[in-house]
């Protein structure tokens, strides 16, 4: 099982199957760090973080979203309650300054 710091995550430009190809981030202060299957095989674990310091939101969206949770590094929810999707956009996501996030969607 993977910890938390570890670098086993596929990175979105890696995609060899395409499945992550369809996933973007509106903005440019919020940078997607790593995607991978989730450790449940069922959704996509992504990672992403805000790299210049600022406040901010953004909307995540994939080709693919049922449901989105916030998670914690080793993909257990953090909160009870879904985060907001509509179609296939998940948000708006809210980020201080430097913040990661890690998101289940399924």
């Amino acid at each position: 099982h993977a910890q938390a710091g570890d670098s086993d995550l596929k990175s979105v430009s890696n995609s060899e199957d395409g499945n992550y190809n369809s996933l973007k981030v509106e903005g440019e202060d919020v940078i997607v760090q790593c995607v991978k299957q989730s450790e449940d095989g069922k959704g996509l674990v992504i990672r992403m973080y805000e790299a210049y310091g600022n406040t901010t939101s953004t909307y995540l969206s994939h080709r693919h979203v049922t449901a989105a949770f916030s998670i914690n590094a080793v993909e257990r929810h953090t909160s009870k309650e879904e985060l907001p999707v509509s179609g296939n956009r998940i948000g708006p996501l809210k980020f201080t300054p430097f913040q990661i996030k890690t998101v289940y969607i399924e």
